[in-house]
C-alpha cells in the first residue's frame, strides 16, 4: 500500500444472529437498533424485529473506504434493545479490522442477550468491548 493508500470494501459489522431474552423468556416482537459509526460520525443505523421466539438477525454491512498506513480504522459498533420504553444497551464495541467475523475472531455460537443482565467487559484483544451478551463458542470463518 502506498502512503496515499487503497480503497478497500472494509466490513463495517459482520451478520450477527441471535436471541433476546427478558430474565431467561424470549422476547417477540422486540425492536434492536444497531447503529455503526466511523470516525465519529455515524454511518448506518438499523432495526430487527424478533420473531415469536426471540430470534432476531442483522446482516452484515460494507462500506468501500480509501485506507492509508497513516490511518487507524475505528468502527463503533452499538446494539439496542427497545423494549417496554427503554433502550437497553447490550452490545458496545470498537472494531479495528477490515475483516468479516473480526469482532470475535469468527461467528458466534448460540448467541443470546438478556436484557436483565449486566453490561460486563470482556477480553478478546484490542479495543472495547462491552457487552451483556452471551455465546458457547466461536466458530472459525
Amino acid at each position: 500500500m502506498s502512503i496515499f493508500g487503497k480503497t478497500e470494501n472494509v466490513y463495517l459489522a459482520s451478520p450477527l444472529e441471535g436471541v433476546i431474552l427478558n430474565e431467561g423468556a424470549p422476547l417477540a416482537g422486540t425492536r434492536l437498533l444497531r447503529v455503526l459509526s466511523l470516525a465519529g460520525e455515524e454511518v448506518l443505523e438499523e432495526e430487527a424485529v424478533s420473531d415469536e421466539k426471540g430470534r432476531f438477525s442483522f446482516p452484515d454491512r460494507r462500506k468501500s473506504i480509501k485506507l492509508t498506513p497513516l490511518m487507524e480504522l475505528v468502527i463503533s459498533q452499538k446494539i439496542y434493545v427497545l423494549h417496554e420504553g427503554e433502550k437497553n444497551l447490550v452490545w458496545l464495541k470498537s472494531k479495528r479490522s477490515p475483516e468479516v467475523y473480526s469482532e470475535l475472531g469468527g461467528r458466534p455460537v448460540n448467541f443470546r442477550c438478556d436484557i436483565t443482565s449486566p453490561m460486563r467487559r470482556v477480553d478478546i484483544g484490542r479495543g472495547l468491548f462491552e457487552t451483556s451478551c452471551q455465546w458457547d463458542s466461536i466458530k472459525s470463518e
